[in-house]
């Protein structure tokens, strides 16, 4: 199983952006949101490289980044590279697609 870290500051969003790594935009009242998280978290860990982090659009700190990065609609997932966005899912994936997405992104 994978590990879906909560992210609950900017400062903590920042460092763990530096990695490869993808975060989940959501809120808990959103439905699709929490069935993308299910799926996250049933991913095999041995099967990809990389860490999953979530973001609460409804905590405080949240606009800053959802602003930067132009989130409208949720849930988004966001792979980052050294920081750097390199490629962005909306809507709820089933867990092949984000094993194929994972795959994409950082093969």
């Amino acid at each position: 199983m994978a590990n879906l870290r909560n992210i609950a500051s900017k400062e903590q969003y920042d460092e763990f952006i530096k990695n490869n790594v993808a975060v989940k935009f959501s809120a808990d009242w959103c439905s699709p949101c929490r069935l993308l998280g299910r799926n996250i978290i049933s991913l095999d860990e041995s099967k990809i490289n990389i860490s999953f982090g979530e973001v609460n659009v409804d905590d405080d700190f949240a606009d800053e980044i959802t602003r930067e990065l132009g989130i409208r609609n949720i849930p988004v997932t966001i792979f980052f590279k050294d920081g750097k966005e390199i490629k962005r899912l909306v809507g709820l994936k089933t867990i092949q697609d984000l094993y194929n997405e994972i795959n994409d992104a950082y093969s």
